[in-house]
């Protein structure tokens, strides 16, 4: 705070932008060639040495760095040559401003891979927690998964949230709701977000990004308060300005509205923002449970299919194929139950449950 009381009269230089986070400044230069762009930021960088001179500042070329943006794919590989205090500022392809990792023509391909990565590695602190013999309660690992992994995985997401390779980050936080919910990888991801009370990814992110539209467009106090955005050159440049809108409910009330019209099914459970009923059962009990809600469990007849089972061997004990329907209906796990019950997690739901948890389905 100290010092961006003492640096708060730094010049802003009128033919370059400028963006200040903390202590962290970056300078911005726009024009039709290289040559135009270099020495507008030369210019700037000796404005500012004269006044961290006078304020008794120490400048560091040796840790500040330059990147182009452009679609010229012709000199793609074309360095900025901007000297500071006599020295030339190395270039870099993919500079980070912020968290964001930024690539020459905006696609945001490099952090959605990094994000992913990030993501990778907070699953498997949830993996530990899901343990099959001990570990904490469902809701518990719900709020590590949103905390960990869907916090890194949704950062800064309104201006990335256009590009398409946000598919990367998809993947693995599909696998961390796989992890909250104990379900098998053949489970739709229709079933997996309801079971895990969690909205998905996309669905969390355009409300993320409607929210910033809004205060972009109505809070004097956004940096990008009234810009209204460049032509568009290319159909996959899509800026959040362009393509969100403001939205005037809730961030709940529009992202549960806008799931139920993209699920358009309310099987196994209703889309809530919340565990669905049983989330009060030990983790085993209750991942049992949902594979057996989603019909999508580890029956003979299931690992015959995948390749996990010998060809003749698909019958239960009691003498019947071993599938999916089944397991509700069989002899053996008395009393039976139906699907209704599943949903409502009732006394017969938990003992069906129980009771193929001792056979690890």
């Amino acid at each position: 705070m100290l010092f961006n009381i003492y640096t708060n009269d730094q010049p802003i230089i009128k033919e370059t932008k400028h963006f200040l986070y903390a202590d962290d400044l970056a300078l911005a230069a726009q024009d039709t060639t290289f040559e135009i762009v270099e020495r507008k930021l030369t210019r700037s960088l000796h404005e500012l040495t004269n006044y961290y001179t006078k304020n008794q500042l120490r400048p560091n070329p040796d840790k500040t760095q330059v990147c182009s943006f452009h679609l010229r794919n012709r000199e793609a590989k074309r360095e900025l040559k901007v000297e500071w205090l006599g020295k030339p500022l190395g270039n870099t392809e993919h500079p980070v401003y912020l968290g964001v990792t930024l690539d020459r023509t905006l696609t945001f391909k490099e952090q959605c891979k990094k994000t992913k990565m990030k993501v990778e590695a907070r699953n498997n602190l949830i993996r530990k927690l899901a343990g099959n013999k001990w570990g904490a309660t469902p809701n518990t690992i719900r709020t590590t998964g949103l905390a960990l992994c869907f916090s890194a995985g949704e950062y800064a997401c309104p201006v990335w949230n256009q590009t398409k390779h946000t598919k990367h980050v998809d993947t693995a936080l599909n696998e961390t709701c796989r992890i909250i919910t104990g379900c098998l990888k053949p489970t739709p991801l229709k079933y997996i977000y309801p079971l895990a009370g969690i909205i998905p990814p996309g669905i969390r992110r355009h409300a993320a990004t409607c929210i910033e539209r809004t205060k972009q467009s109505m809070d004097q106090r956004h940096p990008m308060y009234g810009y209204l955005g460049p032509q568009r050159r290319l159909k996959s440049r899509r800026s959040f300005i362009t393509n969100s809108t403001t939205n005037h409910v809730t961030p709940e009330q529009y992202r549960i509205q806008k799931w139920r019209e993209e699920l358009q099914c309310e099987k196994p459970v209703p889309p809530a923002e919340h565990l669905p009923c049983g989330g009060n059962q030990p983790w085993i009990i209750w991942k049992t449970l949902y594979r057996l809600r989603t019909e999508v469990a580890k029956t003979k007849v299931n690992m015959r299919k995948w390749g996990y089972q010998k060809e003749s061997d698909i019958l239960c004990e009691c003498g019947e194929d071993q599938s999916d329907d089944h397991l509700l209906q069989c002899t053996l796990a008395q009393p039976g139950c139906e699907t209704g019950d599943l949903a409502l997690a009732n006394e017969k739901a938990i003992s069906i449950a129980t009771h193929w948890l001792k056979q690890n389905i």
